[in-house]
């Protein structure tokens, strides 16, 4: 499992891309929302490198049924940048989420099925600075509901390390999310209580050692 998601994202994207130019009938089941991905020649754009480090996600592993393990460190996603900075870097950014969500399809897709996905995101450092902007918070709910409508087979969701300005947050959004947020399970910023259930279902040597502690690999670029 640990040698599989050392594959790169390029390579994944390469792979699928033949696997689906030969399995019609599996990329019409995908959702319309990511079809459109595929045509667009989004796999071939490298992302700037500030919006790499700044708004870091990654593949961590997979877990004993091969469910890709998807990281979104959103507490460190400071968008009211991207909204201060105007239409282009708006624009930019769109299409980085568009790729998220396009990498994630490439990890689940086989020559035989969409496997489920499981998504963590660590709100940890989400504050106050995010939600106080209008123009912020609709830019937010925006790309956010792009993601989560887009991830319709999730076999798990978490979010962790919800302090209490992300607590406020995401009851702001939640009613504007659909029914698909109501997968995730929220906890807060005590370890003692994810840690545990997350370690349940998912190999501690598929997750990064930054969020789950020592003897755990990390695979961020961040940590």
């Amino acid at each position: 499992m640990a040698a599989r998601a050392s594959f790169t994202l390029v390579l994944m994207s390469a792979i699928t891309s033949c696997v689906l130019a030969g399995h019609l009938e599996l990329l019409e089941s995908l959702p319309p929302e990511i079809q459109s991905l595929y045509s667009s020649g989004l796999g071939n754009w490298t992302p700037p490198e500030h919006l790499q480090k700044n708004y870091p996600y990654y593949l961590s592993g997979f877990d004993e049924d091969e469910h890709p393990i998807w990281i979104l460190e959103f507490g460190k996603w400071d968008l009211r940048v991207i909204v201060e900075q105007g239409k282009d870097a708006m624009v930019e950014f769109e299409k980085y989420i568009n790729l998220f969500i396009l990498n994630i399809y490439n990890s689940t897709i086989t020559k035989e099925e969409v496997l489920p996905l499981i998504l963590i995101i660590d709100l940890d450092g989400y504050d106050l600075h995010q939600i106080t902007s209008p123009p912020t918070l609709g830019y937010v709910v925006q790309n956010l509901r792009r993601v989560v409508v887009a991830l319709k087979n999730l076999h798990a969701a978490y979010c962790i390390n919800t302090n209490f300005v992300a607590q406020r947050f995401l009851n702001l959004v939640k009613p504007l999310l659909g029914k698909e947020f109501e997968k995730f399970e929220i906890y807060g910023n005590n370890p003692a209580k994810w840690k545990s259930r997350i370690l349940k279902i998912i190999p501690s040597d598929q997750l990064p050692s930054c969020i789950f502690g020592s003897g755990v690999r990390c695979t961020s670029k961040n940590c």
